[in-house]
C-alpha cells in the first residue's frame, strides 16, 4: 500500500505520520519518509525522524536523523 500527503497510519498502539508511508502487509514492513512523526501510546513516546524502515513482526527498526522525546505518566 502507497500512501502519499499529509498520511496517518495506526497499527500496534502506535500512530505514525509523514508525507509518505509504504506498508506491505505480507512482509509486514514499514517504510515512512518525509518528516516522520510517531507516537507510541504504550511507552508514551513521540519520536520525529527524516524516515523510517521497521519490521512490524520484530518490532525493529532504523530511524535516520531522530528526535526522541518521553513522557512521564
Amino acid at each position: 500500500m502507497f500512501l502519499n500527503g499529509n498520511v496517518k497510519l495506526l497499527k500496534n498502539n502506535q500512530t505514525y505520520q509523514s508525507e509518505r508511508i509504504v506498508y506491505n502487509k505480507v512482509k509486514q514492513t514499514l517504510k515512512v519518509r518525509d518528516n516522520l512523526q510517531m507516537y507510541d501510546k504504550m511507552s508514551n513516546t513521540y519520536t520525529k525522524a527524516d524516515s523510517l524502515y521497521m519490521n512490524l513482526k520484530t518490532g525493529k527498526g532504523i530511524f535516520y536523523r531522530k528526535t526522541l522525546l518521553k513522557f512521564d505518566r
